[in-house]
C-alpha cells in the first residue's frame, strides 16, 4: 500500500515533484486517520 502526496510515477525522479495542495490535502487525510483511530 502506499499513501502520499504526489504522483508514484513521478516518485524518485530526477523531476520529482509534489503540488502544495496535494501535500495540504494528504495531511488533512493523515490527520483524519489519526484522530479516528485515537477515538
Amino acid at each position: 500500500m502506499a499513501f502520499g502526496p504526489g504522483s508514484v510515477a513521478q516518485a524518485h525522479t530526477a523531476d520529482e515533484f509534489i503540488a502544495l495542495a496535494e501535500v495540504h490535502r494528504a495531511a488533512g487525510v493523515a490527520e483524519r486517520f489519526l484522530l479516528a483511530a485515537a477515538a
